[in-house]
């Protein structure tokens, strides 16, 4: 999991100049999570991405919500 503050989401290191926004977009972000590594289990691929809101209120995007 990769977890991300409420604030505006930044786009991955890798992403292609201009496409700043892209990523965010259904078919950018189904892109990004199929290639994400796990920070917790290096070479595997990541579940998917947690957001945290200051209030405690969490949400999560996985893989498989695209599939």
């Amino acid at each position: 999991m990769v977890a991300l503050s409420w604030a505006k989401p930044q786009p991955p290191d890798d992403a292609a100049e201009g496409a700043e926004d892209k990523w965010i977009q259904a078919d950018g972000l189904r892109d990004y999570l199929a290639k994400l590594d796990s920070r917790f289990a290096p070479g595997h691929l990541a579940d998917g991405i947690v957001f945290h809101h200051p209030d405690g209120r969490r949400a999560k995007i996985k893989r498989r919500d695209f599939a």
